[in-house]
């Protein structure tokens, strides 16, 4: 799981986070994800071989998330899962997880992050594959949400 964040003490559509979970052919109709205001919880399965190619994580966000607001974008490459912090702050996340420590399968997503200060204001190519490296590289994670014919809502 690769994550980078966005914050703004002004603009909610700037408060994100960005998950990209990197599983290949995952089948969508074995696709349980469920987000609750504190927590994740991500179980899939290939499509070629059920039994054992399983992809799963569990984990507690530093702070809450909206979980009515999740958007996600299922490719063959991966699952991108684009979070809204519920906190209106301009300062960031010091981690993902609310426990100390680092988590095996949980890295920072260099390609995506902005870092504080040096956050612009770039469109999203619609047409993008977001599970590339760098698509969303120095530009606004907000605008993510509002692709919704490239966006599928139901799987969070």
């Amino acid at each position: 799981v690769l994550w980078a964040q966005r914050s703004s003490a002004t603009s909610k559509q700037q408060n994100i986070i960005s998950l990209r979970v990197n599983a290949q052919d995952i089948a969508e109709s074995t696709l349980k994800c469920t987000v609750t205001e504190t927590s994740i919880s991500f179980r899939a399965y290939a499509r070629e071989d059920y039994k054992e190619r399983e992809y799963a994580f569990d984990l507690d966000f530093y702070v809450e998330v909206i979980p009515e607001a999740v958007e996600n974008h299922l490719t063959a490459e991966c699952l991108l899962i684009i979070l809204l912090k519920k906190q209106m702050n301009a300062r960031y996340w010091p981690r993902l997880c609310k426990a100390g420590g680092v988590l095996p399968y949980v890295r920072t997503d260099f390609k995506r992050w902005t870092w504080e200060g040096d956050q612009s204001d770039d469109i999203i190519d619609e047409s993008a594959d977001y599970c590339e490296p760098g698509i969303i590289s120095g530009q606004h994670f907000g605008q993510v949400i509002t692709l919704q014919n490239n966006v599928k809502r139901d799987l969070c």
